[in-house]
Parts: structure tokens; sequence; C-alpha cells
């Protein structure tokens, strides 16, 4: 604000009055309050976007290693069929082997490659026979058994990957 100081006869002076520059305590507790809402707003999205995420990740694992073992196969790599046991561990980690052999009872550990999922998923085997392995046929890459393999996390959420007679691999 400017004031003229002065009369008819004197000379004029400028005065410049300045108010306080800056926020207000009740200015910046009002900011606060915001940040902490939207803040307490996004944890669900994000806790929710993690999961899935996780989910994502899990079914990949479980298609490419499917079709890593089928791809080994048909190659005759080592002269071997592979396959994939699913191994699941009550209260523990749930882990998916991709092995060099006939069975998985009658592998050579030497090729086993072991993939260990987080112990909030669990992975559940749902295949033709109950089996717990699915061993490709060398050259042919025929699967020996086929159906689905869930799985599922701990709070919420699941996501399936499917495998058909040819040894085609899917998930969702």
């Amino acid at each position: 604000m400017v004031t003229l100081l002065g009369g008819p006869c004197t000379s004029y002076r400028l005065r410049v009055t300045s108010y306080g520059l800056g926020f207000t305590l009740i200015e910046l507790l009002i900011a606060m309050a915001l940040m902490i809402v939207l803040i307490g707003a996004a944890a669900p999205l994000y806790s929710n976007l993690q999961t899935s995420s996780q989910l994502n990740e899990s079914a990949v694992t479980v298609a490419s290693t499917l079709r890593l073992a089928r791809t080994r196969s048909v190659a005759r790599q080592n002269n071997s069929s592979y396959g994939v046991y699913i191994e699941a561990n009550a209260g523990g980690a749930d882990r998916l082997i991709l092995f060099a052999g006939i069975s998985y009872a009658a592998r050579n550990p030497a090729y086993d490659r072991i993939t260990t999922f987080d112990s909030a998923l669990s992975v559940t085997p749902m295949l033709s026979g109950g089996v717990t392995e699915i061993v490709f046929s060398r050259a042919t890459g025929v699967p020996s058994a086929t159906g689905t393999i869930g799985i599922s996390h701990a709070t919420t959420g699941s996501r399936s990957v499917s495998i058909n007679a040819l040894g085609a691999v899917d998930y969702d």
C-alpha cells in the first residue's frame, strides 16, 4: 500500500507499508490435512496394484517355465524329456521345479531349475489324473497331463495357467 504524506506547501514523501508475506498457520494446517487425506486414500489402491502385479508376474513365470520345458523336450536337449513339478508346501513357500527326465522321481537333479514363490501366494495344480507334474514328450512336446495351474494370493485375487493336449500354454 502506498500513502502520500504532506500538505499543499510541503514536499511529498512516499511511505510504503508492507504486510507479512507467506502462509498463515491455518493455511499450512489445512494443506497438511489435505495431503494426509490424499495419502490415506491412495494407500489401498497401491496395495491392490502390488497384489495384482505379483499375481501377474507369477502367472507369467509358471507359463514361461512350462513353455521352456516343452521347448527343451521338442529340441531334445541333452537327449531328454523335460517337465515341471509343482511342489505345494503347506505353511511355506510353494515351488515350481523344471527338471530333465521321464518323471520328477527319475530326474537328473543337475538340470533342475527351481522357482520359489512368495509365501503369500499359493500354487495349486488342477491337472488331469490329479498329478503334480507335467512331462513333455521328446520331439513332439505332447504333455503327460492337461488342465490348469491356479495361483492365488492370501488376501485377494487369483490367476490361472492352462495347458492343452497339444502342449499350448495360456494364462489369464
